[in-house]
């Protein structure tokens, strides 16, 4: 009986430390407030793939080919240090309406195998910071927290901090090094 409870309080636990999309605000922003930004994106932290060995993630808006399909550049370093190689994925975003009329994206990224769903869900009034809902084919979902990188001071403006620690409680990776470099 002890070992049974044990279990159910581990589970509970376990449960608890879980982001899901319904902890989260239903109403999603226009996410056409992120394709407008020029230059690199970085990925601050997030709480989907929390075992990966990719840091200094970026993404960079490459070509605009309609208003609701982008080329973008997706970067990342395979490993801690700056000894390691970083790895580049060129894929293709398409925007889609939701039923509130708001923009969300989607991609399919040859590198992972995964096809991704994107949903703004804050930004700052300045449109340097961003926090994502990320649906991935493999089921692994949850927050990220981008910066434009020719903003970032160490500092995360107060709405999308706020917003993370708020609904966004689960385990998360830190993919921001002081030695990443993004281009």
């Amino acid at each position: 009986m002890l070992a049974l409870n044990l279990l159910l309080v581990m589970l509970a636990a376990a449960a608890a430390d879980l982001t899901t999309e319904r902890n989260l605000p239903s109403r999603n922003l226009d996410i056409r407030a992120l394709t407008r930004v020029e230059g690199p994106v970085m990925v601050l932290r997030r709480t989907h793939h929390t075992n990966s060995y990719h840091r200094c993630l970026s993404a960079k808006k490459v070509q605009k080919y309609t208003d609701t399909q982008f080329q973008y550049e997706l970067r990342s370093r395979y490993g801690p240090t700056p000894n390691y190689d970083y790895i580049k994925d060129s894929v293709t975003v398409y925007l889609y309406q939701d039923y509130r009329g708001n923009y969300g994206a989607r991609y399919y990224s040859s590198i992972t195998g995964l096809h991704v769903q994107l949903q703004l869900k804050e930004k700052d009034a300045h449109n340097v910071c961003f926090v994502l809902w990320v649906t991935n084919s493999d089921g692994n979902n949850g927050c990220e927290l981008l910066m434009k990188v020719s903003a970032f001071q160490g500092i995360i403006p107060l709405a999308c901090a706020r917003f993370y620690e708020q609904y966004c409680g689960a385990k998360s990776i830190e993919l921001h090094r002081s030695d990443c470099e993004y281009r």
